[in-house]
């Protein structure tokens, strides 16, 4: 997919779709303002891709420095980013789109997916 720029998006980053995640890139232009409370439909993942004092804030929990460790959104928790100095970029692993790709892989292959926190397990189905 192309990339999609902020002007594009009316949103405060760009981003990139890679295979099974997106990149997002958010600019030290960029107004703190623009940075508000949301939620995400879908469980995610997030990590930096590089050093960076940017935070992320979880509804009724303290900032957090954002770092390259995986931190785990929960789907319609309200979140934010907390702008630090520098441009920030960030992976983000959507686990709606996962399942979608396992939902594929069930049916083109004779086999089962079945996930426990998180954790895949497959088992094949004898025909």
């Amino acid at each position: 997919m192309a990339h999609q720029t902020s002007q594009v998006t009316g949103r405060p980053y760009s981003e990139k779709h890679e295979d099974g995640f997106v990149i997002r890139e958010f600019s030290s232009k960029t107004s703190s303002f623009e940075f508000v409370w949301h939620r995400d439909k879908e469980d995610r993942y997030v990590q930096a891709t590089h050093p960076t004092d940017w935070q992320f804030q979880l509804d009724n929990e303290y900032p957090q420095r954002l770092t390259e460790n995986k931190l785990f959104i929960p789907r319609e928790t309200y979140h934010r980013l907390i702008k630090g100095t520098g441009d920030l970029k960030v992976k983000i692993y959507k686990l709606w789109i996962a399942n979608a790709k396992l939902v594929i892989a069930e049916h083109h292959a004779s086999a089962i997916a079945v996930i426990v926190n998180y954790e895949v397990n497959w088992y094949h189905i004898r025909e």
